[in-house]
């Protein structure tokens, strides 16, 4: 897949991050495990090592980390492996520094969604996250169906969003001291 590459002030976009929370995967056993371990490189080789051994194999992973806790989730393959979902759960526990093991069972066979992650959080906010078409879709809407009204209507609506979204920017940035966002003013 070929994907364009963005620049903006310097910064390269070169792929985007798909941030799915629903993976289906014809053909393939999927489960998700969360893992509450200390944030610690051994602690990964570990993981990973046991999964080697068992034949599963992990298709994401998305890690955060805070005050050397990491919470590890793992969307995984188990289309070959050699063991159960429950059975590498304990193996991981045993892991030392492994805290807890949480399981995300797939709804329908070949199809996972993350009921783990809820809501989602932009900035300790609740966000929402729709696709493209989706946004094009309503605003193209609201011009068609509003006309000159609508299109002044999502004018000044931008306009209130992008304050509001340059004043909780500028917050954040100003615990932090000079950053480049400052110089876009």
């Amino acid at each position: 897949m070929v994907y364009d590459i963005m620049e903006f002030r310097g910064l390269v976009a070169v792929k985007p991050l798909e941030l799915s929370r629903i993976i289906y995967s014809p053909g393939k056993k999927l489960f998700g495990i969360i893992i509450n371990a200390a944030n610690k490189p051994q602690v990964y080789s570990s993981i990973i090592n046991l999964l080697a051994k068992y034949s599963i194999l992990p298709t994401s992973l998305f890690l955060i980390s805070e005050d050397n806790v990491a919470e590890i989730m793992l969307v995984l393959d188990f289309s070959n492996a050699k063991i159960s979902v429950e059975k590498i759960g304990k193996e991981i526990l045993d892991v030392e520094e492994v805290h807890n093991v949480e399981y995300i069972k797939p709804l329908l066979k070949s199809l996972l969604v993350d009921t783990y992650h809820f809501p989602l959080l932009v900035c300790g906010e609740r966000a929402c996250i729709f696709r493209k078409s989706v946004l094009r879709g309503l605003f193209r809407d609201i011009k068609k169906r509003l006309s000159e009204a609508g299109k002044i209507f999502l004018f000044y609506q931008g306009m209130e969003v992008g304050k509001i979204s340059l004043r909780i920017i500028e917050n954040m940035l100003s615990r932090i001291g000079n950053c480049w966002l400052f110089s876009l003013k």
